[in-house]
């Protein structure tokens, strides 16, 4: 039972004929992004996905229905480091929806050079301010393999038994063979 985040882009109010006579423009949303996780793990921001899309001249607003191209928004919105999955699509005329899922960090990796986080799926992500994840933290000599493998697997045996979450917080790698 995965818990996942879910970003909406939401209706339009407003529409208006286009000037040229090829359907409807978008020209103001009710909500731009909306972000349904109950625990308010806020990963990424509205303005950030907003940003995104314009900078590929792809946000709708303004846009015809028919010129909007749904596979590049999800491809674009996918291509952030902090989605897992987007979906994009079109209701009744003239809305148009936005389904994402965030990526739930697992643990935090600090090592010699970099720090970054894996997530649920045991990929890596990028360590940024807006993530502000209480998870557990490996520290020391730790290759990205091992913590995609087996310090993931240890951190999640960790996490589900409740006398060793409340005492472990952090673990120490000196080596593959020295962990404490």
């Amino acid at each position: 039972n995965r818990k996942e985040d879910h970003l909406e882009v939401a209706g339009v109010t407003d529409i208006a004929p286009s000037h040229n006579g090829r359907g409807l423009t978008l020209i103001q949303y009710d909500r731009t992004i909306v972000l349904t996780d109950s625990a308010r793990r806020y990963y990424v921001s509205e303005a950030e996905l907003v940003s995104l899309l314009r900078s590929k001249g792809l946000y709708p607003v303004g846009q015809t229905m028919c010129s909007i191209d749904l596979d590049s928004i999800e491809r674009t919105i996918t291509s952030h480091p902090m989605i897992r999955h987007a979906e994009c699509y079109k209701q009744s005329c003239p809305v148009v929806m936005l389904r994402a899922s965030q990526r739930i960090p697992q643990l935090r990796v600090i090592n010699e050079t970099e720090t970054y986080f894996i997530d649920s799926d045991r990929k890596r992500m990028p360590a940024r301010p807006s993530v502000d994840a209480r998870v557990m933290c490996i520290v020391g000599h730790v290759s990205e393999r091992a913590a995609r493998n087996e310090l993931f697997d240890l951190v999640q045996w960790i996490m589900h038994d409740s006398y060793w979450r409340k005492h472990i917080s952090r673990i120490e790698v000196n080596n593959p063979k020295d962990i404490r």
